[in-house]
Formats: structure tokens, C-alpha cells, sequence
């Protein structure tokens, strides 16, 4: 897994983004996005932001410290904010993957079909 993955990612949308949406998971992502993407004012956490990511990826302070402050500064610049889990090693992905597989070949009509039954169109 990789050492400085979020527990929850954060997707950023709104203006300054051309209709993007910024997926970050990581600090090394949100240290990259705070240096190349940021389309808004760099306000006092936005400063701190990129302050706490270069500290966490020295192993200065944790990564979720990182995470709050660039939460902190995204929240400041009015981007537009959804939290999902983030906490995935590739075991997590390949049991996911796997079970997944499974169901859509043991119940084709889970994984595509309607409320009554009937097979649906992929």
C-alpha cells in the first residue's frame, strides 16, 4: 500500500477546473494539485496546505494532517467537495475485482438485469 494514502479522498469541482474533477488520494497527489491545479486565490490555507504535504511527505508530520489541511483549503477557495473511502491496497481492489467477476457470472441477471427479472441491455 502506499505509505502516504489517504483514508478518505476528496474529488474537487467548480470553477478553475475547466469541468474537471480532481481526484486526490493521496498527499503526493494534493501536494501536486496545490502546485499545478490550484485555479483559485492562494489564501492563509492554502499556504498551510502546501506547507503540511511537503512536511508529511518528509515524514515530518502524519499524512492525515496533510489531508485536513488541504481539506481546509479547499473548503477556503469554495471548491466544490465530496469525501469518499479511500483506503484501498491493491489486496482490497483484487478481492473487489474478484467478487465482483463471480457475481456477474453466477447471477447475470444481478449484475444487469431490471427489478423483475428480465436480462438487461449492457
Amino acid at each position: 500500500m502506499t505509505r502516504h494514502m489517504w483514508q478518505s479522498g476528496v474529488l474537487l469541482g467548480g470553477a478553475g477546473l475547466d469541468g474537471r474533477t480532481v481526484r486526490i488520494t493521496d498527499t503526493r497527489a494534493a501536494a501536486e494539485f496545490l502546485l499545478s491545479g490550484w485555479g483559485r486565490e492562494r489564501k492563509d490555507a492554502y499556504l498551510r496546505a502546501v506547507r503540511a504535504c511537503a512536511q508529511a511527505l518528509k515524514g515530518q508530520i502524519p499524512h492525515a494532517a496533510a489531508a485536513a489541511t488541504f481539506v481546509s483549503a479547499a473548503v477556503e477557495a469554495r471548491y466544490e467537495i465530496n469525501v469518499f473511502d479511500a483506503f484501498w491496497d491493491d489486496f482490497d481492489a483484487e478481492i473487489s475485482r474478484a467478487a465482483q467477476e463471480l457475481i456477474e457470472a453466477d447471477f447475470p441477471y444481478w449484475a444487469y438485469g431490471d427489478s423483475i427479472g428480465e436480462p438487461g441491455r449492457a
